[in-house]
């Protein structure tokens, strides 16, 4: 295998969680992403449905760190106030 493809895989590898909100009905609301923490979906599940989740995908929990420069809502800010990227 080619050092490229080897990277790829690292990278896909790496998945990540943002907690979003924890509902009183149970629900978890979060962001899940593969490779890159910024670019990520927005899930919602039921508590032990969300840690088998976790546990099945080896998750990074990146819950309260700053995602800074490259986070989606900086970067829709910048759009909104016309700013370059």
């Amino acid at each position: 295998m080619s050092d490229t493809h080897t990277d790829g895989m690292a990278l896909l590898a790496q998945k990540f969680v943002r907690v979003r909100n924890r509902r009183a009905n149970g629900l978890v609301e979060f962001d899940f992403a593969i490779g890159a923490p910024e670019i990520f979906v927005e899930l919602l599940l039921p508590i032990e449905a969300f840690d088998r989740f976790c546990s099945d995908n080896s998750v990074i929990d990146v819950t309260g760190q700053d995602l800074a420069q490259d986070d989606f809502e900086v970067r829709m800010q910048r759009v909104y106030s016309g700013e370059a990227r």
